[in-house]
């Protein structure tokens, strides 16, 4: 109570990874130097560059906006922004490869069963499938540092409510 309309805003230096809920009544707002990113509810990782701003988005949308202008970035894509030039966007194939986690930490805030098994397919480097297309858009939350391939999917698979089958190693 009583934070309704007030901003959640923090100043970065260097790189940080952010998994965040849309909340239309308190924005969450990221300062980089003269850059700002409005998160528009996603996951994301924001780093500063010699030659400027790098705002990498795994899932969902953010605005980076500096003085020379604004974009909005998609999952899927990398925003950015540089003293010298308007914000731009560009389309990537993996967003994954990159990521710069620290420690290899992977964090699901109601996020598609589906895009948790491709992140977490990448992280090991094995293979995941979630046949069931109700199964696949169920949202989890999780947090995972150091686990195993086998214990990241006993986890997911008790949290998903999930008969899991191991095949293989």
């Amino acid at each position: 109570a009583g934070l309704e309309g007030r901003a959640r805003e923090v100043s970065l230096r260097g790189r940080a990874f952010f998994a965040v809920a849309r909340d239309p009544d308190r924005p969450f707002l990221i300062r980089v130097g003269d850059s700002e990113i409005r998160v528009l509810g996603t996951r994301f990782e924001v780093g500063e560059e010699e030659e400027g701003i790098r705002t990498v988005v795994v899932e969902g949308r953010v605005s980076l906006s500096s003085p020379r202008g604004e974009v909005e970035v998609r999952g899927g894509s990398v925003g950015v922004s540089s003293p010298e030039a308007a914000p731009a966007v560009e389309t990537v194939g993996d967003v994954f490869s990159l990521l710069d986690w620290p420690g290899g930490i992977l964090v699901f805030r109601g996020t598609p069963l589906g895009e948790v098994a491709r992140e977490v397919e990448r992280h090991f480097g094995a293979r995941i499938e979630v046949p069931d297309p109700i199964l696949r858009a169920r949202g989890i939350s999780a947090r995972f540092r150091d686990e195993s391939f086998v214990e990241v999917l006993e986890t997911l698979c008790a949290v998903a409510d999930a008969r899991c089958t191991f095949n293989g190693e």
